[in-house]
């Protein structure tokens, strides 16, 4: 990390955060003595050092995990505010979001100091780029990173189609060159399966059933299932068995519907956001720089919104 320019206080604070992601994980919840659908944390201790690690209070970091603060919008002014508290699902969920949230912030922002570091110094017209490609994958159990990496693979063979195949041949075409036509397979109807909004692809019903069902990761999946028959219409999808097969360029993949959803949830939730932003701790803050004051009930994106915009954008780099 020293090479690319990051210094020993920053990389003390990037051990800092990946301490207190995994210490997150070390915390357990049991029903509440007093209400079973409440839940409280078996080990304080566990909390109170990972209130240390992110410089908050034990109290507050605590309050985030079981409850969440609900507010009430009363004629467009702030309305009541309200103390829900979580059950065991919905804290679990609620601890995996802060160390994902967590996890997300700081993995990017090691990008950018990488790319910064790669910048060029002066101005340039033209650049030469390494594109690291995942490799399609077929395994055994497929589950939504698969789905991921094989979209993104689609992508890429959609311009490898458009630049390579179809554009040569037209040019042929237009030269009058004699020529033995190549037939090919145009995979812009499997890429449209996948990240089409309107009919809904897998995507799209993968976003609903999250917000639908967030909170109880089975329910959601079951959502999930109801929501692919959408795409039953597709020659290139098949719905069975608590599970889908997407029929890609490279082959058939029979993805697993268990978990699906859980990993596609990218929400943070505003509770866990005002914990970031209030630390002492100056590199956290730096992680999250959204603005509390901004009331935006738009919803955040989930990680399969942002493999599509990322993909989308590679696509356009690509082809100028």
């Amino acid at each position: 990390m020293s090479v690319i320019g990051i210094s020993t206080a920053e990389q003390d604070q990037i051990h800092r955060m990946l301490a207190a992601i995994l210490w997150l994980g070390n915390v357990q919840f049991v029903p509440h003595k007093d209400d079973d659908n409440m839940s409280q944390i078996t080990d304080p201790d566990i909390t109170a050092f990972i209130a240390y690690l992110l410089e908050s209070t034990p109290e507050l970091v605590s309050k985030v995990l079981v409850s969440r603060t609900i507010e009430t919008p009363r004629g467009g002014r702030r309305g009541s505010v309200y103390d829900v508290p979580l059950n065991i699902a919905q804290a679990e969920s609620a601890r995996n979001g802060l160390a994902k949230a967590i996890y997300d912030r700081l993995f990017d922002w090691i990008v950018m100091r990488v790319n910064q570091a790669m910048q060029a110094r002066g101005e340039a017209r033209y650049i030469i780029g390494v594109l690291d490609i995942y490799g399609f994958e077929i395994f055994d159990h497929n589950s939504f990173e698969q789905l991921c990496i094989n979209y993104v693979n689609e992508k890429l063979q959609q311009i490898f189609i458009e630049l390579t195949l179809k554009a040569e041949q037209e040019e042929y075409v237009r030269e009058k060159i004699e020529w033995t036509p190549i037939d090919y397979f145009n995979n812009k109807v499997v890429c449209d399966l996948i990240e089409a909004k309107r009919p809904p692809g897998v995507f799209a019903a993968m976003n609903d059933a999250c917000a639908t069902a967030h909170a109880d990761p089975k329910a959601a999946d079951q959502s999930l299932s109801q929501r692919l028959t959408a795409c039953s219409h597709s020659k290139h999808f098949a719905l069975y068995d608590g599970n889908f097969t997407v029929k890609h360029y490279a082959g058939d993949v029979t993805y697993m519907l268990s978990g699906m959803t859980d990993k596609n949830k990218d929400q943070l939730l505003r509770d866990h956001l005002e914990l970031c932003k209030g630390s002492s701790n100056s590199f956290l803050q730096t992680l999250f720089p959204e603005d509390l004051a901004q009331d935006s009930k738009r919803r955040p994106p989930t990680a399969s919104d942002r493999i599509k915009v990322s993909a989308n954008e590679l696509v356009t780099k690509l082809m100028q």
